[in-house]
């Protein structure tokens, strides 16, 4: 016969194992912020960067889908990182209200050209949108894609006390251009994750902002170059 400590023992362990199983995933899950690919121009250091505009990844609002709160939190690390830089966030609604896919197609001409056509540019919409600023580069992301991963994790100090958690994943690339030659000063492409899980269900902002803001803290934290404070 086994002992009645044994036997709740294997009952606990036959059950973590169950839920886990079920939820196919291991315990413990953590989110990993880490950078995908990057460039930066041999030529990087020879800009002179005073004026920095940055685009909001569309759409730049505050649902679960947009990027308002992100977008924020970047110019905010920005402007801490590199004092000697002016950052803003142009106001460009009023144009992707009419395009909604202004700023990827703006990319991918950069990347298709491999540089943007300052003129072209400087004659469209949102080029005259930037003329009183008249900013030496401007920083334009994209989200490549976003998903979300459900796990359990075991709670530390607490003896299977299990606790269903949500990551959220989002993959996107930002590149700082040139307004004066058109030039890729440098472009790099993050995973930012995000935990959500019963202990955040009264988070302030979405899961997407939070993933992308983490991802940009950890860019600015280990790779962003110093030559855009230049």
């Amino acid at each position: 016969m086994i002992p009645i400590k044994n036997t709740f023992r294997l009952r606990a362990l036959l059950l973590s194992t169950l839920v886990i199983t079920l939820y196919g995933c291991d315990d413990f899950i953590q989110p990993t912020n880490h950078i995908i690919d990057y460039y930066v121009s041999p030529q990087a250091a020879i800009y002179q960067i005073k004026t920095v505009a940055l685009f909001p990844m569309a759409k730049d609002d505050t649902t679960d889908t947009g990027t308002f709160y992100s977008t924020n939190h970047f110019i905010n690390r920005l402007e801490q990182s590199f004092p000697n830089v002016k950052f803003f966030i142009p106001s460009i609604d009023s144009l992707t209200w009419k395009d909604s896919l202004l700023v990827p197609h703006l990319i991918k001409s950069i990347e298709s050209d491999n540089k943007l056509n300052v003129e072209s540019f400087d004659s469209s919409e949102v080029g005259k949108l930037l003329a009183d600023d008249n900013p030496d580069a401007m920083i334009v992301g994209l989200i490549n894609n976003s998903s979300n991963r459900r796990g359990v994790g075991l709670v530390r100090n607490k003896f299977l006390n299990f606790e269903f958690r949500a990551i959220t994943s989002c993959d996107f690339t930002y590149y700082l251009i040139s307004l004066k030659d058109g030039s890729t000063i440098w472009k790099f492409r993050v995973v930012g994750e995000e935990v959500y899980g019963s202990n955040h269900i009264n988070d302030d902002f979405p899961p997407l902002d939070t993933a992308i803001s983490n991802g940009i803290d950890f860019l600015l934290d280990t790779r962003l170059p110093e030559q855009v404070s230049q």
